[in-house]
């Protein structure tokens, strides 16, 4: 439950990532992804690189 209240700033990003692929937003929602790509050899960071893509499919 903690994790849900105080996301990190990586899924924070992927958060705000998916509120702007849903708003239609696709210039910020690409460099958000930019944003996780950079991000993916942090821990965990692949995982929400690839929750991104799922996304986008």
């Amino acid at each position: 439950m903690e994790r849900l209240l105080h996301p990190t700033p990586q899924e924070e990003v992927l958060i705000l990532f998916a509120k702007a692929c849903r708003q239609g937003d696709l210039e910020l929602a690409d460099h958000l992804l930019r944003i996780l790509e950079a991000l993916a050899c942090r821990p965990h960071g692949e995982q929400l690189l690839e929750r991104a893509y799922r996304l986008l499919a």
